[in-house]
C-alpha cells in the first residue's frame, strides 16, 4: 500500500480555477444521462488524425459530449494510427494522444462529460507513457474541486499515484520510466457502512484477469464523494495517453482480446477490398460509423483518414 504524505498546494494551481470551473460547469449540464451499475464502459481509444487537436473530438463511445479545451496553453494532439499505446492483451484501438512538455503557467487542460454514475463504485482505466520531455506531472481527474481525485503522476511525484483533494498524496512503488507504458486502474468506492469513499489504485494488472487482492495505493476519505460527470486531463505534458475507459465493473475497464481495428468495417478480422467497398456504402449514406475524424461530419477528410487506417491494416 502506498505511502501518504501531506504536501502543500502547488504554486500556480489557482491561476486556472476560474477558466476550468466555467468549462466544467458547461460539461456538467451536458452530462444528463446516467450510467447504471454493470453498464458497458465509456471509451476513447483516440483514433483521430495525426496532428489534430484533441479539442472538439467526439470519437469513442458512451460519452455525453466532445473533449473541450479550456485554454491553458499546451496543446494535446493525436499521434495517428501508427503510434498508439499497448499493454499486454488489453483491447486497444490504433492511435493515442500526446502532450509536449512545458512548464507552468502553461499547462494542458481538457475535459469531457460522461453519463453520471448510479450505484456505489466507479472504475477509470487508461494507458500512460512518459516521453523524453516528461515534466513532473500529468493526470486525469474525477470529481469536483476541492473533493477531486487525480490519478497518474501528480505534481512532485517520481512514481505513479493519486492526489485526493489538494494535499492528500498516495504514491505507489512503480517509478516513472521514460518510454515505458503503464496501465492504471482507479477504483472509487462508496463505503456506505462507514460513510467514507475509498480510492484504490492498481498499476499494471493483467487485462482480462480478476481484480488483484490488494491495490498498490489506497486512501479512505470521510464522507460519500460525488463521482462527478466529467473527466479532466491536465498537466505540464511530456506524456502520451491512450485507452481511456470509465465503467462500473472491473471487467469493463480491463478487457482483453484482439485489437480494435477501425478499418475492418465488415468485422471479419481482415482489412481488404471488401472493407473499402463497405466504406463507400457507408460514406454515400453519410453514416457516422465512418466519421473517422470525430468532427460529427462525414466528408472527404474521413475518406483520407480511412485510407491511412486501411494502409495500416490490423
Amino acid at each position: 500500500m502506498g505511502c501518504i504524505a501531506g504536501r502543500g498546494i502547488y504554486s500556480g494551481r489557482s491561476i486556472m480555477m476560474s477558466v476550468r470551473g466555467a468549462a466544467v460547469a458547461v460539461l456538467m449540464v451536458a452530462a444528463s444521462a446516467a450510467m447504471g451499475q454493470g453498464a458497458g464502459a465509456v471509451y476513447d481509444g483516440f483514433a483521430g488524425p495525426a496532428g489534430a487537436d484533441l479539442g472538439g473530438w467526439s470519437g469513442g463511445a458512451g460519452w455525453a459530449g466532445p473533449w473541450v479545451d479550456y485554454g491553458m496553453g499546451i496543446p494535446t494532439t493525436f499521434t495517428g494510427p501508427s503510434a498508439g499505446l499497448g499493454f499486454g492483451d488489453l483491447t486497444v484501438t490504433a492511435g493515442a494522444i500526446t502532450t509536449p512538455g512545458r512548464w507552468l503557467p502553461d499547462m494542458a487542460g481538457y475535459a469531457r462529460a460522461y453519463p453520471g454514475v448510479t450505484g456505489d463504485v466507479l472504475y477509470l482505466s487508461f494507458l500512460m507513457r512518459p516521453e523524453a520531455d516528461a515534466t513532473n506531472w500529468q493526470i486525469l481527474r474525477l470529481g469536483n474541486w476541492p473533493r477531486q481525485v487525480d490519478v497518474g503522476v501528480p505534481i512532485g511525484f517520481f512514481s505513479y499515484g493519486l492526489m485526493v483533494g489538494d494535499g492528500l498524496m498516495v504514491d505507489t512503488p512503480v517509478p516513472v520510466i521514460i518510454g515505458t507504458t503503464v496501465l492504471l486502474v482507479l477504483e472509487v468506492k462508496h463505503d456506505l457502512g462507514q460513510s467514507r469513499t475509498v480510492y484504490s489504485l492498481y498499476v499494471d494488472p493483467a487485462p482480462g484477469g480478476g481484480k488483484p487482492a490488494f491495490p498498490m495505493g489506497s486512501f479512505a476519505r470521510a464522507g460519500i464523494m460525488d463521482f462527478g460527470a466529467s473527466l479532466e486531463m491536465r498537466g505540464e505534458g511530456g506524456y502520451s495517453l491512450d485507452e481511456v475507459r470509465i465503467g462500473t465493473t472491473w471487467e469493463s475497464v480491463t478487457p482483453a482480446g484482439p485489437a480494435v481495428c477501425p478499418a475492418d468495417l465488415n468485422g471479419d478480422g481482415l482489412v481488404d477490398f471488401a472493407d473499402y467497398l463497405e466504406f463507400l456504402n457507408l460514406y454515400d449514406a453519410l453514416d457516422l460509423r465512418v466519421d473517422f475524424t470525430g468532427d460529427g461530419l462525414v466528408d472527404f477528410s474521413d475518406y483520407l483518414e480511412f485510407l491511412n487506417l486501411y494502409d495500416a491494416g490490423c
